[in-house]
This record gives C-alpha cells, sequence and structure tokens, in this order.
C-alpha cells in the first residue's frame, strides 16, 4: 500500500512539473509579455498575453529544433537549437487559441490575445 502513495505521488508531482495531465497551457497563469522561450520541451511562459498585431521574440534555449505553431493562424515557424526568432502575430484572431511544437506533440501552451 505505501508503494501505491508513493507511486501516486510522484506521478502527481511530473505532472505537475510538466503543466498539468494535458500537457497544455490550461489553467497556467498567462504573463503579458511578447518574449517566449523554449527549453527542454517546453513553452516558457506556458500562457502568453499579447496585443493584436504584436511582435513576439522567440528564443530557443535548448539543442534541438522547436517550432512555434499556430494553426488557426497558419504560423509555423521552425527555431533551431540556441537559436532565436521573430513573429508576427497579424493573423491570430483575438481569443485564446493553442500553440504547439510540431516537432515535440507534447509540448503546448496558449496564447491569448486582447
Amino acid at each position: 500500500m505505501r508503494n501505491r502513495a508513493i507511486i501516486g505521488l510522484l506521478a502527481a508531482v511530473l505532472l505537475a512539473a510538466c503543466g498539468g495531465g494535458d500537457g497544455g497551457g490550461g489553467g497556467a497563469e498567462c504573463v503579458a509579455t511578447t518574449d517566449l522561450t523554449m527549453v527542454d520541451n517546453a513553452f516558457e511562459p506556458l500562457c502568453l498575453e499579447v496585443a493584436p498585431d504584436s511582435t513576439l521574440n522567440i528564443t530557443n534555449e535548448g539543442i534541438a529544433i522547436h517550432s512555434f505553431t499556430v494553426e488557426s493562424a497558419g504560423i509555423d515557424v521552425d527555431v533551431q537549437g540556441g537559436d532565436s526568432a521573430t513573429v508576427e502575430l497579424s493573423g491570430v484572431s483575438a481569443g485564446e487559441t493553442p500553440v504547439t511544437c510540431t516537432f515535440h506533440p507534447e509540448m503546448t501552451g496558449t496564447l491569448q490575445v486582447r
């Protein structure tokens, strides 16, 4: 019984560290910023709040390639490890939309345009 309790606790800690069971930014506190970091297969912050038509500055601090993909707006920008990019958010509608990495499906976040 004790082993089950330990395994359950470890699973809860791992899920919390990964942004929740759904792997997304849902429920994460949104940060008003135009700077996004990609590191360890995660977006930081998990939820960005930006103004319409903003320019986003993305930095990939890891060694693996990642993408910043907003399917609903037709945005798909690859960022090599150790590199950076800027993304125009002019095609993103107001509201909340998911952000993904096409290379790492578990790497998700949320973009709030206000």
